[in-house]
């Protein structure tokens, strides 16, 4: 796949994703998960799921439930790092602090597996945006 294909893919899938298309959201996370945290362009710098800050509120609100159990149940570990910044950014995008109704030891075990330092100021993030004792 040449470089062009790679990106209008990964657009598509990030589209699909914006609709709540959870299958989607899944094959996103594992296509970007070899990718920076953060891009620096000449102009600007966007996050590695920056794309998907725009996604309509109630399906950012259906995914949220599906990407926490995709990081729980995921051994690799770039998947569960990208799994966190798509929580974070979902979570942005829902301009909602109620959490989905996800069950909660999910919640749990994503802090639980949070140990490198990006995961953990991920974790962080999310306890922060909603009001998560640490």
């Amino acid at each position: 796949m040449d470089l062009e294909e790679h990106h209008r893919t990964q657009a598509e899938l990030a589209e699909q994703t914006r609709a709540g298309n959870a299958e989607a959201a899944r094959t996103l996370i594992k296509a970007r998960a070899s990718s920076l945290a953060y891009e620096h362009c000449e102009c600007y710098t966007i996050s590695r799921f920056g794309d998907l800050g725009s996604t309509p509120a109630p399906e950012a609100f259906s995914l949220l439930s599906f990407v926490a159990t995709i990081a729980v149940e995921t051994k690799d570990e770039r998947e569960f790092t990208c799994a966190l910044d798509l929580l974070t950014t979902l979570a942005r995008a829902t301009d909602s602090t109620e959490r989905p109704h996800a069950r909660i030891d999910v919640w749990n075990v994503i802090g639980s597996l949070a140990v490198n330092d990006e995961d953990r100021e991920s974790w962080r993030n999310l306890c922060m945006w909603y009001r998560i004792r640490e």
